[in-house]
């Protein structure tokens, strides 16, 4: 059962990330890492918010918290194509870029993960 719901919640949330992306790729003025970056720092604020909140209540439903956590915030969030997206500036020869994405995804992530957490905790 444990398994359905990551594979239930991961679905969602890949398809969550998808339509992020459609709708980011829509506004044509919107850089693209945009997209890639404000889907981590929401998945990482939810996540937060999530792990505390399953943390307040003892985590009553196993269940809900792996679908909710690894798998919906898993899918949801897209560090690989974070990844490939550095690789592919730092191939260009963008290294400038490359470090401030780098620096704002992981110092915002962190940081929302961080008020997500304080909201509930």
């Amino acid at each position: 059962m444990k398994l359905f719901m990551i594979f239930i919640g991961g679905g969602a949330g890949s398809m969550l990330r998808y339509g992020v992306g459609i709708l980011f790729s829509a506004k044509s003025s919107f850089h693209p890492l945009l997209a890639t970056l404000s889907v981590n720092a929401i998945g990482s604020l939810i996540l937060g918010v999530l792990v505390a909140y399953f943390t307040k209540q003892n985590l009553q439903n196993e269940n809900i918290a792996l679908a909710l956590t690894i798998g919906l915030c898993g899918g949801f969030t897209t560090f690989s194509t974070f990844s490939l997206e550095v690789f592919n500036l730092l191939r260009s020869g963008d290294f400038l870029q490359a470090g401030i994405y780098i620096l704002v995804s992981i110092l915002v992530s962190v940081a929302l993960l961080f008020c997500g957490w304080k909201l509930f905790a």
